[in-house]
């Protein structure tokens, strides 16, 4: 009967050459266990220690329906007039991002934020800071509004409406 061995729990010889046969052997398992512990690591992080989704408040998620129903209602109007969204700018054809000087449109500001704004969850966001910073039904809350990003003035507006604030716009003209 053949004794089973372990070369890695083995000394090594006295003075092994570099790149011998049996320092690369010994090397193997330990690496092989490390990526695969890398492995299940990456795999752990990315399908069970996901961060938790929020919970969403009555009044978050009609923030959130009005800014999609608003636009609907701009990407219908625009297109009533002729326009065709851009898939590579306006990907959701909102119609909010687009001509680089337009009735609803500038060019100033990165592309991604443009996008990243005109998600309908941006309204939920906004309703959830009013309320974070104590804003109640009947109080009024100021909107610097800017042409750069007309989405953020609709998620704005649409969080206000939501949760029964009186807004007063300030417009940034270009």
């Amino acid at each position: 009967m053949k004794k089973f061995q372990m070369p890695f729990l083995q000394s090594p010889p006295a003075s092994p050459a570099r790149g011998s046969a049996q320092l690369k052997e010994t090397s193997r398992l330990p690496a092989a266990a490390l990526a695969a512990l890398a492995i299940v690591t990456i795999a752990y992080m990315c399908f069970v220690a996901s961060a938790p989704r929020p919970e969403w408040t009555a009044e978050e998620l009609a923030a959130a329906r009005l800014m999609r129903d608003a636009e609907k209602t701009v990407a219908a109007g625009r297109a009533a007039r002729g326009w065709k969204p851009s898939p590579e700018a306006d990907p959701n054809s909102t119609g909010l991002i687009g001509e680089e000087y337009g009735d609803y449109t500038t060019s100033l500001g990165n592309i991604y934020a443009k996008r990243t704004s005109t998600d309908p969850r941006m309204a939920a966001l906004i309703s959830r800071l009013y309320r974070e910073a104590g804003a109640k039904s009947g109080d009024a809350v100021a909107i610097g509004a800017s042409g750069s990003f007309p989405a953020l003035t609709i998620a704005s507006l649409a969080a206000a409406k939501a949760m029964g604030l009186k807004a007063v716009i300030i417009p940034s003209i270009g």
